[in-house]
């Protein structure tokens, strides 16, 4: 009878990780990551990272580095913690119409990002109806998700 006894596969390559994340999200770095054996099989195995955790309230781009019994290598985790975009400011408005005319109250308003890009956001206003047939100026107040600051919106109907 012989017997034949197989080298067991040994670890060929474990790729380095690149996450990204935004500030305050939760992140746990990985228990196992995939290796490719000398067989080229794949094969999920054990890793222990130093540091050993994540503090994702700071942004910024952090480096963690990983160890795996049996593998030579230290195995790489890029971990980029991008900055939270938050609401700076948005304009009030003015609107001068006449009376009669139709005007609706904006569903969106632009707002200035704290990444001092522009974006489009919904916002409900108070009171939520506009009556144009009668002259005078009329104050709207819009709140914004996210946004602290009331948005003023003052409509004045002139009298033909």
């Amino acid at each position: 009878m012989k017997l034949k006894i197989e080298p067991r596969a040994s670890i060929k390559k474990i790729d380095d990780i690149e996450v990204e994340i935004k500030v305050g999200d939760s992140f746990t770095l990985p228990t196992q990551v995939e290796a490719l054996m000398s067989d080229d099989s794949t094969k999920q195995v054990d890793i222990s990272w130093t540091p050993a955790s994540v503090d994702s309230s700071k942004a910024g781009n952090y480096e963690f580095a990983g160890t795996v019994e049996g593998y030579s290598k230290t195995v790489k985790l890029k971990l980029k913690i991008e900055p939270r975009v938050s609401i700076k400011k948005i304009d009030d408005i003015k609107v001068e119409i006449k009376v009669g005319d139709s005007f609706t109250l904006p569903t969106q308003v632009e707002a200035l990002m704290s990444d001092d890009s522009t974006k489009q956001v919904d916002i409900s206003w108070i009171p939520s109806t506009v009556n144009t047939n009668v002259a005078g100026s009329f104050s709207f107040s819009g709140q914004v998700e996210g946004y602290a600051s009331v948005v003023s919106l003052l409509l004045t109907v002139k009298a033909i």
